[in-house]
């Protein structure tokens, strides 16, 4: 492909990444979605149509480890009935605290599921990544961040712009070794 305007694309000449496959429609043609599997983990990634509206609001992907401690301070949370952050400085420490490493937790998983997968890793650092067009190679795991295009290759045949929405991320079910 010679530029991005061949295809009706003129607003992303000059940006250089590929063409995503494996992309299926859901939810009545509305959006799209695409399974990767690695050893490790199952993760499901989410996109609407680029001409949706709406489509600045951040990714976020929802993994299925929540560590103890983020548990235990929800509870600690509900429990004192959401106190004011000014009025209860020692609960929301406890709460900052367990949030901040459950963040951490989500931003290996993400990075290991990049590491296990080069097409998911695709997403965000160059072919169908606008942050690799912008000078990022590999940009940090995104938890929270801006929405980004990725061309893709739909049912038709036909190369379509999708915002990357989210998704989601499970471990993997591991064989129980039975043999009935």
């Amino acid at each position: 492909m010679d530029a991005w305007a061949d295809i009706g694309l003129e607003q992303l000449d000059g940006f250089d990444f590929g063409i995503n496959s494996g992309w299926v429609p859901v939810g009545d043609g509305f959006g799209y979605q695409r399974r990767f599997e690695t050893p490790n983990f199952v993760a499901i990634v989410f996109g609407v149509p680029a001409h949706t509206p709406g489509r600045e609001t951040g990714i976020h992907f929802d993994v299925d480890e929540v560590l103890p401690d983020m548990i235990a301070a929800q509870d600690l949370v509900r429990e004192k009935g959401y106190p004011s952050r000014s009025k209860d400085k020692e609960t929301y420490k406890v709460w900052t605290r367990a949030l901040t490493a459950q963040g951490k937790r989500f931003k290996q998983i993400i990075a290991q599921v990049r590491d296990e997968s080069p097409e998911f890793d695709q997403l965000f650092s160059g072919w169908g990544g606008c942050s690799y067009a912008h000078g990022k190679t590999r940009p940090s795991p995104i938890i929270r961040g801006v929405a980004h295009r990725v061309a893709i290759l739909n049912p038709s045949g036909l190369v379509e712009l999708i915002w990357v929405m989210g998704g989601s991320i499970a471990k993997r079910e591991k064989a129980s070794g039975c043999n009935d």
